[in-house]
């Protein structure tokens, strides 16, 4: 990166959110101290059918729902955060095997979290988190495929339906040789069809310890060499902006965005008089 980037970077610095599992004191205050604002602290929930043989000795399905969901968790990771001052947000990702389980899922943990996110890969799912209000992000779309997981018409549902596209950061980490470069074709193709239909694209560390972490620094240089700077300053406030749009909707004078109701509050002196 060269001296005028990093001076335009620092110019232009907003909000900037990372999306990870850090739920350490020291991990939270290096995310302080690389230039993070905030950061969605991010637990799994699996969605599972487990199958088991009755006394016939046929196999039952017996849904199970396995997660490491915990709000005493969440709490406790806000509370690390209010000591290092950076703003902590609950995030659930939702690992399903199917589009039935993901649907229960979303109605039981919408309202437990502040972004409900959705594990990408098969094309069903990745389709119906698309076309979900409740959704705020699709993760890693591309997940044990061999194309990028997303067309033109899940690339439109997203943008309709305010839902996200998130290049995990993490992923990259993990792969070697052809595979990196595979999956860095599948986030170019995705960019692509998301600038086309104005789809929100959201760019993550996904760290699960110290040493995944990157500054909102970094995340931008790598987003312009797949794209272009002005799409990369773009992308790294959207995750701001779904925060912002989901409070918004927990206002109570909200009946959906867009659509408010003003609140009048008359003074009991006058409702005396009218009577």
């Amino acid at each position: 990166m060269t001296k005028n980037t990093k001076n335009e970077f620092k110019k232009d610095e907003k909000e900037y959110i990372d999306i990870n599992y850090i739920n350490t004191s020291e991990g939270i205050e290096y995310l302080k101290k690389i230039g993070w604002k905030g950061f969605v602290f991010t637990q799994n929930v699996h969605l599972s059918k487990k199958v088991e043989k009755n006394t016939a000795g046929k196999s039952d399905k017996i849904e199970v729902e396995k997660t490491d969901y915990s709000k005493e968790k969440y709490l406790e990771c806000k509370e690390l955060g209010n000591t290092a001052g950076l703003n902590v947000y609950s995030g659930i990702l939702l690992y399903a095997s199917g589009v039935k389980d993901l649907e229960k899922g979303i109605k039981k943990y919408r309202g437990k979290c502040d972004v409900l996110m959705v594990k990408g890969g098969d094309l069903d799912i990745n389709r119906f988190a698309l076309e979900k209000d409740d959704v705020d992000i699709l993760t890693s779309p591309a997940f044990r495929r061999l194309d990028s997981g997303i067309d033109h018409i899940t690339a439109r549902l997203g943008s309709v339906h305010r839902v996200g596209l998130n290049l995990n950061f993490s992923d990259i980490l993990v792969k070697k040789g052809y595979e990196i470069a595979r999956l860095l074709n599948s986030y170019q193709r995705n960019i692509k069809l998301a600038k086309k239909y104005n789809t929100p694209v959201i760019i993550s560390t996904g760290a699960k310890n110290m040493y995944q972490i990157k500054s909102p620094e970094n995340l931008r240089s790598f987003l312009t060499t797949i794209s272009n700077l002005e799409y990369a300053k773009l992308s790294m406030g959207q995750m701001n902006n779904i925060i912002s749009y989901r409070t918004k909707l927990k206002e109570n004078n909200v009946l959906m965005y867009g659509l408010e109701f003003e609140k009048v509050e008359k003074k009991a002196e006058n409702i005396e008089k009218e009577i």
